[in-house]
């Protein structure tokens, strides 16, 4: 079984996870991971699963588009590298921002933790949330290399959140879910 990536964007409505599932079961293929979102009434997903082997990719795409075009969805499909990314060993953080919307704030921030070689694996960044309605909130959860000097790494973090108006935190990922718990 080879493994694909699939996304589906465009104006949200009921029933779209439902019909892209049915699509790939009927097709065979096993959903592996999903990541769906809506932001400001826009949907946004990205499907891994593994499809058979006598299923055709251009089948399966031909059968997503015509079922999701008239819905004004577009999907594209992408076969997966069997090859798997070397990982570097890594403790997790959990960087949080807040302050007036501006342009650049996650640019700033996206910018320092790439310069840092830290692999932002979520992100979300909410303006005007019911919690802080007249802000913008970001929260990035980032893997940081081991060798990386974490001291300079949190520092030019909050030279440049300062920079942008940001108030900036930074805290271990396993910290951060202890209080945050439910």
């Amino acid at each position: 079984m080879q493994k694909f990536a699939l996304s589906i964007l465009g104006q949200d409505r009921p029933g779209i996870v439902a019909r892209v599932a049915e699509i790939l079961a009927d097709s065979g293929c096993n959903i592996e991971d999903l990541s769906q979102t809506i932001l400001q009434g826009e949907f946004a997903a990205i499907y891994i699963f593994s499809k058979p082997d006598q299923v055709l990719p251009e089948d399966l795409i031909h059968s997503l588009k015509q079922a999701l075009n008239p819905w004004g969805l577009t999907s594209f499909l992408k076969p997966i590298n069997k090859q798997q990314a070397k990982e570097i060993a890594a403790d997790h953080f959990v960087v949080t921002a807040i302050g007036q919307d501006a342009v650049g704030q996650i640019a700033a921030l996206a910018s320092i933790m790439r310069d840092f070689g830290c692999n932002i694996t979520g992100l979300k960044a909410i303006n005007h949330s019911q919690t802080f309605p007249d802000k913008m909130v970001m929260v990035f959860e980032i893997a940081v290399p081991l060798s990386t000097n974490f001291k300079q790494l949190r520092d030019e973090l909050e030279q440049a959140a300062h920079n942008v108006g940001l108030e900036f935190t930074i805290q271990h990922r396993d910290i951060f879910e202890n209080i945050h718990r439910i």
